[in-house]
């Protein structure tokens, strides 16, 4: 019984592609959505890598699929970022909507690429013209810190409890 099922010059068994277009038909993915959200939910993006071709190429392609709003998508871009972006986006204006958050994260990715104002010194001490690729010649984005005026001083720390103190007094 079992010869006359299995059919040993079957093409399926000697073409690859008609095997897997045969195996991927019988066992597909189940549920197409869940699946498009697993991978939503594993994104992020690397320090090396700029936000426009992240957010063109691979989250949008992602969010299409999903059908989310955009408070939903506005979370996950957010949690996708890398620490570098999330750092400089705590000391700008919040943004509420999906769309200004894209344009803000836009800049200031844009500003970390900008290559600095001089090139580089080679060994040979030839000056090369940065390009894009060229991680050397990209400078990070100078954040500013809050600081005291000059005739002020600076507010006395705040004593915390200290069990020394209570330790010491036992004694």
């Amino acid at each position: 019984m079992a010869l006359l099922w299995f059919d040993p010059n079957n093409p399926i068994l000697s073409n690859w592609l008609a095997f897997t277009q045969e195996f991927s038909s019988k066992f597909s993915i189940f549920d197409t959505v869940a699946e498009v959200e697993e991978n939503f939910f594993n994104f992020s993006m690397h320090n090396n890598k700029c936000f426009t071709t992240f957010i063109i190429v691979q989250f949008k392609q992602e969010a299409y699929k999903t059908g989310w709003n955009y408070n939903t998508l506005w979370f996950t871009l957010c949690c996708a970022l890398p620490q570098c972006i999330k750092d400089v986006l705590h000391l700008m204006p919040k943004q509420t909507m999906y769309d200004g958050y894209k344009v803000l994260i836009t800049q200031v990715d844009q500003h970390y690429w900008k290559p600095s104002g001089t090139p580089p010194a080679t060994p040979t001490g030839r000056l090369e013209q940065p390009t894009a690729t060229d991680p050397q010649s990209l400078q990070p984005l100078p954040i500013s810190y809050p600081t005291f005026p000059q005739d002020e001083d600076p507010p006395a720390p705040i004593k915390l409890w200290d069990p020394t103190h209570q330790l010491n007094s036992m004694l």
